[in-house]
């Protein structure tokens, strides 16, 4: 029994999929990776794949100890398993179990022989008690819909917005203004523009909606297919037991599946399809965007094999799941030719807090061949159509004060990235 491995294990309110997230991420893990306040972890480094190797520096905060825990990996199940060997040989395995929006994590490893067990499992408690900590602060702050979408329509964006909502549950509209109606649907936000005949959404972007049972598969696919398009029948494919993709009525797409194994986490992912000019670098585009933001991860990237495919060659992403911020998002290259790609008709908005972080988005998606456009507006890269917008804006617009609302508006107009100084100061004349 001395020789028996020692368990720890806590229950965290977050979805399974944030957890993993945290506990995996190198920048998390130099957050939560202490047993006591005196310590801290300086460097982090992990290598998430069979074979892979990693490193933390743990380290007295007086600078009087510090020494490396590293090992590596034997075992990843992306969100349910990982098992590694530490440096110096001992074992463990680390389990995140779903339940409901919370997630059991069980950590069991091999004890060393020169400390009591009591202080072992002490020690690694007390880290996980951290982890747990650090996670549910994340799972508290509101950066959940930090990027959301936003679908451009012709007059139609309270038609939409209400359908939606009839659909999923959980969900109402949160702004309803001529021009802007912004809606929740099962904890995602959306923002719907009356935008006029401009631009029109298209597939290069869709809405991929996990399903725990084929009767809520239903549930989503009967609605959303009145008066719509069909792109892939309702039906059993390799991929999923049932699965679907159809246009509805106003032109947005939607990917509809059965997947128990994710249905807990987020309900609704969008998804972007890399076509024409794009295509082929889906791969490209995770690493770029997982840079970016804080808190960010990629926890699947399936290529394309050898002969897979004679459009879509080896290498290229058939399927990419990733976090930003925390957010699920899915990228694939597309295995046929389309004949649409990215436009304003679907951008997705990043709402920033003050101007350093408008300034940092604005830079980072405009180099490398990313375009300005006007009020906030901007492509990547990708083609990828972004709006860089200030929390601020929003509270400057919506005053009852209309004057200086419409001071702040016509202040707008005039910018490409948004100024806050200067929307503040049109507005206070």
């Amino acid at each position: 029994m001395e020789n028996s491995k020692i368990i720890v294990q806590t229950t965290i309110n977050a979805p399974t999929e944030q957890v993993w997230a945290s506990y995996t991420n190198p920048q998390d893990i130099m957050e939560w990776n202490t047993a006591s306040p005196d310590w801290h972890t300086p460097k982090a480094e992990n290598d998430l794949r069979v074979g892979g190797k990693f490193s933390s520096t743990m380290a007295a905060k007086d600078g009087s100890f510090s020494f490396d825990f590293w090992g590596i990996y034997d075992e990843i199940v992306d969100n349910q398993r990982i098992a590694y060997t530490m440096g110096d040989g001992r074992k463990a395995t680390v389990d995140f179990k779903s339940e409901g929006n919370q997630t059991v994590v069980t950590t069991a490893f091999d004890p060393e022989s020169e400390n009591p067990r009591d202080m072992q499992q002490g020690g690694w408690q007390a880290i996980l008690n951290n982890f747990k900590k650090y996670t549910e602060s994340l799972s508290a702050t509101p950066n959940n819909n930090k990027i959301y979408p936003c679908l451009w329509f012709d007059g139609q964006a309270k038609a939409a917005a209400e359908l939606y909502c009839s659909i999923f549950p959980n969900s109402n509209v949160t702004v309803d203004t001529p021009m802007v109606v912004n809606f929740d649907l099962s904890g995602q936000k959306f923002m719907g523009l009356n935008g006029g005949p401009h631009f029109k959404t298209n597939a290069s972007i869709s809405f991929y909606v996990v399903c725990e049972t084929e009767e809520e598969v239903l549930q989503y696919w009967q609605p959303l297919s009145e008066g719509g398009e069909l792109m892939i029948p309702l039906d059993k494919y390799p991929w999923s037991e049932k699965y679907g993709w159809l246009k509805d009525r106003f032109g947005v797409t939607w990917q509809i599946t059965l997947d128990k194994t994710a249905a807990k986490g987020q309900k609704i992912i969008p998804a972007l399809l890399f076509t024409q000019k794009s295509h082929g670098r889906g791969s490209e585009a995770v690493d770029f965007y997982t840079s970016l933001f804080p808190n960010s991860t990629v926890t699947v990237k399936v290529p394309y094999e050898a002969g897979e495919n004679t459009y879509a060659t080896e290498g290229m992403v058939k399927f990419s799941q990733f976090n930003l911020n925390g957010q699920s998002f899915i990228i694939m290259d597309a295995g046929f030719p389309q004949p649409y790609t990215f436009n304003e008709g679907i951008s997705l908005v990043v709402d920033c807090d003050g101007q350093d972080e408008v300034d940092y988005y604005w830079s980072k998606f405009t180099e490398g061949g990313g375009q300005e456009s006007q009020c906030a507006w901007l492509k990547d890269k990708f083609g990828v159509s972004w709006q860089i917008v200030p929390s601020q804006l929003s509270t400057l617009l919506n005053d009852p004060d209309r004057e200086k609302a419409g001071r702040a508006m016509q202040a707008m107009m005039q910018m490409k990235k948004i100024i806050i100084a200067d929307l503040q100061k049109a507005y206070d004349k």
